[in-house]
């Protein structure tokens, strides 16, 4: 199996939607409705061109596989006290799921994102009930650190602290 991890690019939009739609995706999602590709453009025109967004695919034996996306955490309703910290979003296709392929992208991506970002932490939600995300995180290094409602539903909250200085 060769893997490979690279920056996302604009023309990787129609993949991330179509990975986002797969009901095995969805059902961990903490927004589990449908959207059409019309909000998906306007949605990805937005973040994909934000600075304070990275992107990440991940393929394998040339074929993709999946993304890592961590976002700065800019103080909103959910932020109140976030600083210095980025907010991690996954998904895998679910034929490659619990073969390293989530880990192998988070290990290779997180500190890359923290320098990118300028952020000493990382954030992961992960709802409670989504065990494989849980065991993901933990053996990324990542740390509980309490419960969190996020449009009605629990998450367990794991943080990551970038063991390495900013530049």
């Amino acid at each position: 199996m060769s893997l490979t991890i690279r920056p996302a690019s604009n023309s990787d939009s129609r993949y991330v939607f179509n990975l986002s739609q797969d009901p095995s995706v969805r059902q961990w999602s903490t927004r589990t409705q449908e959207y059409s590709w019309e909000e998906h453009q306007v949605w990805w025109a937005r973040r994909f061109n934000e600075p304070t967004t990275k992107w990440w695919m991940v393929e394998v034996d040339g074929v993709q596989c999946g993304y890592a996306r961590y976002g700065k955490i800019v103080p909103d309703e959910f932020h109140v006290k976030e600083e210095e910290a980025a907010e991690i979003s996954i998904a895998i296709e679910p034929r490659m799921q619990a073969q390293g392929v989530g880990r192998e992208l988070l290990g290779t991506t997180m500190s890359l994102a923290c320098d990118w970002l300028g952020v000493r932490r990382l954030i992961a939600l992960v709802l409670s009930e989504n065990m494989p995300s849980h065991h993901l995180f933990r053996s990324c290094g990542f740390s509980y650190a309490g419960l969190e409602t996020r449009m009605g539903k629990s998450h367990v909250r794991y943080e990551w602290p970038n063991p390495t200085p900013l530049r």
